[in-house]
């Protein structure tokens, strides 16, 4: 039945599978692996330990030769240690290692991403792999990960697309950058500094995850439309005044410049402030009509109003497809030492919600369904370790997922 299958047709199963089924239908008929080649030598893995010792000399001088499917198909390249090691080969010298992953190297020129894990590695190996990077014509996707002061020379790279660095900042000329991770730490705020500070470098980025966010991202972001994903993290500050501050400026003066492009927004906060939706913030986020996620927070003391004035701002939005509502804590437990998440239906909070649900699903003709848990959500209640703050943590520390779905489409169950 496979041997009757186009081409087309069996790239696209192969397409759903894991790699050891690639290599299982590989092995069926030479049609069918010549099919499925492209898939199976898309993705090339090279262990940093294999790199100086003799046991992976025959591999590496195999790639090297530019014969192997990987010269033709890879478009991924992952740089990596690896998880356990034992092997404990003849380590070659450095200088012979060097020409040989110079040499494999330059026979992977369709390499688009490159995830480069990087630490404690030999100089000859980071000076091998930068040239490499900076001379790859596709390079558009890079993910570095970078776990020690290493000095690494790429000045050159040019037309990516994303860029994903678990390490301090890089400044390059990469106008058409468009993607930027932060993994939230304190050498973040360089970042949008740095890109506040020169906007000649005009790169304008559509995506920005950060756990980081600094006034100076604010300005960056006011400089310029079109994002389309936001995603922040760790909004509630050292003290609920900076994390105000920081939420009247986004959503007065930020937030505006992208309303027409954004469509995924991720802004709650772990303690009460007005980073949680509200009245102060309803016409910001009611203009957000090409949204399709949008993950805020709720102040304790209000639930009730906040959920309903939610509801309805969410069925204004017509493209929304998933909604998360995390309920914040008081800020009278910012401080507080916190133990394990438990599960709980009998919450304040819980009840406020099932009783917000069933009359919005009673009440409004929405295009959207809502898929979620028991009686329309999941609670998380997280308990509090101090046990004369069980009480106020069970009213503030719930955690609501509401996913509202298109009825077309993964509804049809």
């Amino acid at each position: 039945m496979l041997l009757d299958l186009s081409v087309e047709l069996l790239q696209e199963i192969g397409d759903q599978l894991a790699r050891p089924d690639h290599m299982s239908l590989r092995q069926i008929c030479r049609s069918v692996g010549a099919a499925i080649e492209p898939l199976f030598f898309s993705s090339l893995v090279l262990l940093k330990e294999e790199l100086r010792i003799d046991m992976g000399r025959g591999f590496l001088e195999a790639l090297a030769t530019g014969q192997t499917g990987w010269s033709r198909y890879a478009q991924r390249l992952d740089i990596k240690s690896a998880k356990k090691w034992r092997g404990a080969g003849l380590q070659r010298s450095d200088t012979m290692m060097q020409e040989l992953l110079a040499s494999v190297l330059g026979s992977l020129s369709n390499i688009r991403t490159v995830k480069w894990e990087s630490y404690k590695d030999p100089v000859w190996q980071v000076n091998a792999l930068c040239d490499f990077l900076n001379n790859l014509p596709l390079l558009d996707d890079l993910r570095l990960g970078v776990y020690e002061t290493t000095e690494l020379s790429l000045g050159r790279l040019s037309g990516l697309k994303r860029l994903n660095i678990h390490a301090s900042y890089m400044e390059s000329p990469n106008h058409s950058l468009t993607s930027l991770h932060l993994s939230g730490g304190s050498g973040d705020a360089r970042v949008w500094t740095m890109l506040h500070g020169n906007p000649h470098l005009q790169i304008h980025l559509t995506d920005i995850s950060t756990g980081n966010v600094t006034p100076d991202l604010f300005a960056y972001l006011a400089s310029y439309s079109g994002v389309e994903k936001l995603n922040f993290w760790g909004l509630s500050g050292r003290s609920r005044i900076q994390a105000d501050d920081l939420a009247d400026t986004f959503f007065t003066t930020v937030l505006p410049r992208h309303a027409k492009s954004l469509l995924e927004l991720t802004c709650p906060a772990g303690y009460e402030c007005r980073w949680s939706f509200g009245t102060h913030n309803v016409d910001a986020l009611s203009a957000l009509h090409n949204v399709r996620s949008l993950y805020v927070s709720m102040n304790p003391d209000e639930p009730v109003d906040a959920a309903h004035l939610l509801l309805r701002t969410v069925d204004l939005l017509p493209h929304l497809q998933r909604l998360t509502i995390d309920s914040a804590d008081p800020d009278s437990l910012r401080n507080v030492q916190r133990g394990c998440l438990i599960s709980s239906e009998d919450t304040v909070i819980d009840r406020v919600v099932k009783t917000v649900m069933q009359d919005f699903r009673s009440r409004v003709a929405s295009p959207m369904i809502l898929r979620c848990g028991f009686m329309g959500c999941d609670v998380y209640v997280r308990k509090y370790v101090e046990s004369e703050k069980s009480a106020a943590a069970a009213e503030g520390g719930a955690m609501w997922a509401y996913q509202f779905l298109e009825q077309r489409g993964v509804l049809d169950e």
